[in-house]
């Protein structure tokens, strides 16, 4: 192709691999080429190397010296200025970087997230915007025989423009896209990326090509037709989300020039030999000598020669085998074993420059499949086993950071949530399909922090065209991700798609009329293309056509389930907001439950920003009604509330609007809580209709993107709610559990993650009367536990059991309102079980204060706590901290404090006095906590 022609989309070198020792020396032929997009990019950084490799296992090139290298010339930073399509508008700009974030640095606009802002700044989204960066180049640079002009990201549909020709026009903000640039370079240069509204593109789309649904439901003051794009899908509007149509380029640009070739991409695959796709980039159709070499850090090395033409779009493919040491470690997920985690380096010398270029990514071996076998009497097993073992998956879904995608990646941020996703005892999240394919932080953080990544590719409850053009692109899209993540250990699964299947069959965008031609574009889609896709490039991990669905007997079924969320396959969502959510009795038995949750106001000191300042009560109520998205959503949120709380209507005061938050959240934590037990309990359990087998629980949501209603368990900008301190208990390794049957049996179990047997555990519950500390009546059992399952250890009639001892009460009809029962278990955290709606429990006035807060001190992971000391004059249910003054966290909370004094830990994220505050179901103080 020419230097300055259009690029092409990155496109499939090889089939599926050959095994280890039969390794293919021939380059096979690319398969067709796509209309459209531009030639995949280089992501690996090169370094100067000379003599031994930067790594543990020590080799030296025998060549000439080595001393040359790529250069790399970045694009990113202030360089940049954006103006609108009439040059109305016209502010500085950055790279990484997106619209929103720009226009609010130049004062053009405020914060998107304050008060009504998201409406109030859709002209941004409805407008056109054009990046222009004016940059330098050295001769040295342009006298290299290649130079690539690279993208990470542009979102969305833009025409690329370099000193007034147009490179290529580009639409997907999922794919990395690279143009061959060198006879066009100057000593001075101008880049333009001319950006199309993606509001009006899609609707233009949309006239040509209709596809349901055409609008997200009014509530969630979104945009429609954002199908029509290969843009994230929350970015229009969700009911968690704020709609924030971006455009920008969302990560890094740079110039790349070589005389060689460059390591382009790694692709690992190890079963019992450690076998390499190394994909590189030269000049399209040149002729490339050079030594490929790679090692493995603690390991052996290898080297071959390499001698390739490459293809017109600049590509060659070298395969390479090393052997793996008998003694290297294995990866294991969260709470299974350690993470280790070794480097793999690759480079290449060439024999014309002798450039080098080099990259290295960090691997963890371990082997993962996804176990769908036979249950008697009915259904098929669904979970995943890691080297071996059946592993019950404990965690949440994710969704971006942030709605504005240069914000999402920042590493801080996605570290922070991760390590509380760690702490709770998580081993694994779902990245959500309607958000974006994470940045690179985000996985490398998973593969050390053991958190198995469930990810769908990017497409979310809609239906999509299935033209060529869209296809192309997915594919393109599909391949470029699987291949920057591929190599990630904690990458578990892939899923084609988030809720689609049953979208479909279940008629929820009114397609049902033409079912059949939707169900053939649902096929092209994501058979076709992404399943296709996925298994040729990696066949190193199991891959699902949607999410909920039956697994290989949606297969069997055309990929379209009679049943797509049956209890007897595959995974499930389930909300249910008409019914008792504290109710452990409502909820199926189903193989693995992908999601589920409750919503949940966020606390007053998220809010507060948002909102600030409040002009009078209407305005409070415009604020709360505006940033609910979910239909009905307070009317089920007040419902579910009042089923067990007392909780007058929201007065829309300040005070109100804290009260309504403290009860939602305790709504939001008990409800899950109820819920994550149910299966928990259920991991080894089958009924008699074949329901059961449980093999996991990943609640929805993780995090928020803005200051509103959601399902979420860490709010946006990282205060823990009630439900994320329960997590880390209904979390744990080993949990006891109880529950009270439709026929008054009071049932007790404990549940074992751990790979070994739990001898000699002693299990108590006991009877509590909510007016005394002390117990009336204490039953324990002591027993030995398997490992990983879920074992019956009490089951008695409840009202016999409470009325033993000193009793509850002496009216039958009246015992469960008098009493509650707290259970531990060895090594598990204590549990409570409550037996009546409090609103009509005997529940006295609890007064708890701070009695004190200890001085700053260091725990052994070198992290800063201080200790909080608590006093109650009586029980206390959903004892809640929050510190007014630090976002941080404590060691437990909303807790149920049955002793008159009680301590937790706080650890603070700011130096300073935390300033802790107390509510009560029975009081809200508010004094300010005492320092030891």
């Amino acid at each position: 192709m020419s230097p300055g022609g259009t690029g092409y989309p990155e496109r499939n070198k090889w089939g599926r691999r050959a095994s280890c020792g039969a390794i293919a020396r021939a380059r096979p032929s690319p398969p067709a080429r796509a209309a459209g997009g531009a030639q995949p990019s280089v992501r690996s950084q090169t370094a100067a190397v000379a003599g031994p490799a930067s790594s543990s296992a020590m080799y030296v090139f025998l060549l000439l010296p080595a001393v040359a290298t790529a250069s790399l010339l970045s694009l990113d930073g202030d360089l940049w200025a954006v103006r609108n399509a009439n040059g109305s508008v016209a502010v500085p700009a950055n790279v990484p970087g997106g619209i929103y974030s720009d226009l609010r640095a130049a004062g053009v606009i405020g914060d998107p997230l304050y008060r009504f802002n998201d409406v109030e700044y859709r002209w941004v989204a409805r407008d056109n915007w054009t990046y222009s960066g004016q940059f330098e180049t050295l001769p040295e640079l342009r006298q290299k025989r290649s130079v690539m002009l690279v993208f990470h990201g542009i979102d969305t549909v833009a025409d690329v423009v370099l000193n007034g020709l147009l490179l290529g026009r580009v639409d997907n903000m999922f794919v990395r896209f690279v143009f061959f640039v060198k006879e066009l370079l100057r000593d001075d240069n101008e880049l333009q990326v001319r950006f199309t509204s993606p509001v009006l593109e899609a609707e233009r789309r949309s006239r040509d090509n209709p596809v349901p649904p055409s609008c997200v439901p009014a509530q969630y003051n979104g945009e429609c037709h954002v199908n029509q794009l290969r843009k994230m899908q929350a970015s229009f509007g969700w009911d968690w989300g704020v709609a924030l149509p971006s455009v920008g380029l969302w990560k890094s640009v740079h110039l790349l020039s070589f005389d060689g070739a460059v390591v382009q991409d790694v692709v690992v695959h190890w079963n019992g030999c450690l076998k390499l796709d190394v994909v590189l980039v030269a000049a399209p159709s040149t002729q490339v000598y050079g030594w490929l070499e790679a090692s493995l850090e603690g390991g052996e090395h290898t080297r071959v020669p390499l001698s390739q033409v490459a293809d017109d779009e600049g590509e060659l493919l070298q395969e390479l085998e090393l052997e793996v040491p008998n003694d290297v470690k294995l990866w294991w997920p969260n709470g299974e074993g350690p993470q280790s985690l070794y480097n793999i380096s690759v480079r290449f010398v060439s024999a014309t420059s002798n450039e080098v270029s080099e990259k290295t990514v960090r691997y963890g071996f371990r082997n993962i499949s996804l176990v769908q076998k036979r249950v008697d009497p009915a259904g098929l097993t669904f979970y995943l086993e890691v080297n071996g073992r059946s592993v019950f998956l404990k965690g949440s879904n994710w969704i971006p950071a942030n709605t504005l995608p240069e914000l999402s990646t920042d590493a801080g941020t996605v570290r922070r949530l991760l390590e509380a996703a760690r702490d709770a005892n998580m081993n694994a999240l779902r990245v959500w399909g309607g958000g974006v394919y994470e940045s690179d932080a985000f996985y490398e953080a998973a593969d050390e922090l053991g958190i198995l990544v469930w990810q769908d590719m990017m497409f979310a409850c809609n239906m999509y065209p299935a033209t060529p053009q869209f296809l192309a692109s997915a594919a393109a899209e599909v391949r470029y991700q699987v291949r920057r993540l591929q190599h990630h250990a904690s990458v578990a699964l892939w899923a084609g798609n988030n809720e689609n299947e049953a979208a479909l069959r279940q008629n929820w965008y009114g397609t049902a009329g033409n079912f059949s031609a939707y169900q053939r574009d649902y096929v092209s889609l994501y058979v076709g293309v992404v399943k296709t896709v996925v298994t040729a490039e990696d066949v190193s991990r199991p891959f699902v056509v949607s999410s909920p669905s039956n697994g290989v007997e949606s297969e069997r079924e055309g990929y379209i389930a009679r049943d797509p969320q049956s209890s007897l396959y595959g995974d499930t969502h389930y909300y249910n907001y008409l019914a008792d959510g504290w109710d452990a009795n409502i909820y199926s038995q189903t193989r693995l439950s992908s999601e589920y949750g409750f919503q949940s106001l966020p606390s007053l000191h998220t809010f507060l920003p948002a909102m600030d300042p409040i002009v009078d009560l209407i305005d409070v109520r415009q604020f709360a009604m505006h940033r609910q998205h979910q239909p009905g959503g307070y009317i089920y949120m007040n419902m579910q509330i009042r089923r067990h709380l007392l909780y007058p209507e929201m007065d829309y005061t300040l005070s109100g609007f804290q009260e309504a938050i403290y009860l939602s959240q305790i709504n939001q934590a008990m409800s899950t809580k109820v819920e994550t037990e149910h299966y928990r309990r259920h991991r080894n359990v089958v009924n008699s209709i074949g329901e059961g087998m449980t093999m996991g629980a990943l609640y929805w949501q993780l995090n928020d993107v803005w200051q509103a209603p959601s399902w979420s368990s860490i709010e946006f900008g990282g205060r823990w709610k009630m439900l994320h301190y329960y997590a880390r208990k209904f979390f744990s390794p080993v949990m006891v559990s109880g529950l009270v049957t439709p026929a008054g049996r009071l049932e007790v179990y404990v549940v074992s993650d751990l790979r070994h047997e739990l001898p000699n555990v002693t299990v108590a519950v006991r009877v509590h009367r909510w007016e005394q500390f002390e117990p009336s009546h204490v039953r324990k059992v002591a027993t030995s536990f398997p490992p990983g399952a879920s074992t019956l250890v009490l089951s008695e009639d409840l009202t016999s059991f409470l009325l033993l001892g000193q009793g509850c009460c002496n009216q039958v009809d009246d015992v469960r309102r008098y009493c509650f029962l707290t259970l531990s278990a060895d090594a598990a955290p204590d549990n409570f079980l409550l037996l009546a709606p409090l609103k009509d429990s005997a529940l006295p006035p609890a007064d708890v204060t701070v009695a004190g807060v200890s001085q700053p001190q260091l725990d052994d992971r070198g992290r800063q706590y201080r200790v909080v000391t608590l006093a109650a004059d009586a029980v206390a249910p959903f004892v809640w901290l929050e510190s007014r003054a630090d976002a941080g966290h404590f060691s437990d909370n909303g807790f149920l404090m049955t002793q008159p004094t009680w301590r937790v830990l706080f650890y603070p994220e700011s130096r300073g006095d935390p300033d802790i505050a107390v509510t009560t179901l029975a009081t809200n103080h508010n004094s300010t906590s005492p320092a030891a």
